[in-house]
């Protein structure tokens, strides 16, 4: 996600990124943003995520929103894309001063750049999962390998029992 925003930010030539990502099977949940040099800030990712949430409400995916510059004077153009089917999985925000900000191109970047990180993030998930499902596989075996050993033991002993108690001498 660090590396999308920096790439956003260098391709787009934004003023802010600002990233929220739901947890997932592979990640925890993450907040972040970058900020460009131009601003004179230190502004932390969640105060960033908490000055954007009223516009990011009204605004819907893909469209652009003059707003207020959370980073200091003026207005500034945001547009924010899903990170997944719905909100709810994260948003990417970019932000600009340029009032011609998003053009069409840079929307087909932005939206072409967020969804290739959706895949990777799909991609880790399954990666993951898969992990997961050999690590039960081979401890299902074990266990099974186990009780088996376990059962031949009982049976081993129970037949000793059996051969003791017919035997009139032991």
């Amino acid at each position: 996600l660090a590396i999308l925003l920096d790439v956003l930010m260098r391709m787009l030539d934004l003023d802010f990124t600002y990233a929220w990502l739901n947890a997932g099977m592979v990640t925890e949940p993450a907040e972040l943003c970058r900020v460009s040099g131009r601003q004179n800030t230190t502004l932390l990712a969640g105060e960033l995520g908490q000055l954007l949430k009223p516009w990011l409400r009204l605004n819907g995916q893909g469209s652009a929103t003059r707003v207020h510059n959370p980073l200091g004077n003026g207005e500034v153009s945001i547009v924010n894309v899903w990170l997944g089917p719905d909100a709810g999985h994260g948003l990417v925000v970019a932000g600009s001063a340029r009032a011609d900000f998003p053009t069409e191109i840079e929307s087909l970047l932005l939206k072409t750049a967020v969804n290739q990180t959706i895949i990777e993030l799909q991609r880790a998930e399954v990666l993951a999962e898969r992990s997961r499902a050999m690590a039960i596989e081979q401890a299902n075996s074990h266990l099974l390998a186990e009780n088996s050993y376990l059962r031949r033991e009982l049976d081993g002993e129970a037949r000793g029992k059996a051969i003791v108690g017919q035997s009139g001498i032991l």
